[in-house]
């Protein structure tokens, strides 16, 4: 965590640059910080430029690509298994938001923005457990969803051969391929 300058003053908070390193953002999430019903802030910059704000309940997990698009895992105030899933374009506008009866354990997007994807944990009482998500960003819609053999510590987006390449956090579970437009493995 380090201190940004933002409209609302400095914050104390998390950050993710996108891949060509211009666009910065950063994000609070207020309940981590003793703040239990305050919302948590987020900002995305280019340069010391400002693009746009907003808040969420307990902004996580953030990425950003380098058209600006960015996406959230809501851990949302609650005690039960409940999450949201949110992806921004570069003024605020939201593209997609989608509510999981399972927290969300982590989430990505494609560097040109095109594809966001999120991986939810176990929640036994719901159908939304363990699910690997794809969205298309352009079309604002769920692409696909389903459970993969393990939850992903990586994403790679391949957007030219369509395809989602996950890979896990042990070399017990090196990597699945899956098509950006068709559930199950390429």
């Amino acid at each position: 965590m380090d201190f940004f300058s933002t409209s609302d003053g400095p914050v104390f908070g998390n950050s993710a640059k996108s891949p060509n390193g211009e666009l910065l953002l950063v994000w609070r999430d207020e309940w981590a910080a003793g703040h239990s019903s305050t919302k948590g802030p987020f900002y995305l910059f280019t340069g010391a430029t400002e693009l746009c704000k907003g808040r969420l309940q307990r902004p996580n997990g953030g990425q950003v690509a380098e058209n600006g698009s960015f996406v959230f895992c809501d851990w949302l105030f609650t005690d039960r298994l409940a999450s949201a899933f949110y992806a921004f374009d570069y003024t605020g506008r939201i593209l997609i938001e989608k509510k999981f009866r399972a927290n969300l354990f982590n989430a990505s997007i494609s560097q040109d923005g095109a594809y966001a994807a999120c991986q939810t944990a176990v929640n036994p009482a719901s159908k939304h457990s363990e699910l690997l998500t794809l969205f298309n960003l352009r079309s604002r819609a769920e692409v696909w969803h389903l459970k993969p053999a393990f939850w992903p510590e990586t994403y790679e987006f391949d957007i030219p051969r369509s395809e989602l390449i996950i890979r896990g956090g042990s070399s017990n579970y090196k990597c699945c391929v899956f098509n950006l437009t068709i559930a199950g493995s390429a």
